[in-house]
């Protein structure tokens, strides 16, 4: 998997997979439109930074793992 924006997507996949998440039950944790979080978790929309704050709360992430994420998107959008 060599794009970046798939790569974090599924980042965020694995890591919703792992803490036991329906992708219906992060998007209410977060505060994210559910089909926009699909969008997200298949690289179709790009992961901004206010999304990502949202996350971060929602799956507790650390700030290493947000600044990363966001730097996976930056880079194939630019």
């Amino acid at each position: 998997m060599s794009n970046p924006v798939k790569l974090s997507a599924y980042s965020i996949k694995l890591l919703r997979i792992v803490q036991g998440m329906s992708q219906k039950e992060l998007a209410e944790r977060a505060g994210i439109d559910p089909k926009y979080l699909s969008r997200i978790e298949r690289g179709a929309r790009p992961l901004t930074p206010y999304n990502a704050l949202k996350l971060r709360g929602a799956i507790d992430l650390s700030d290493r793992q947000i600044l990363q994420l966001l730097a996976a998107h930056k880079r194939i959008l630019h």
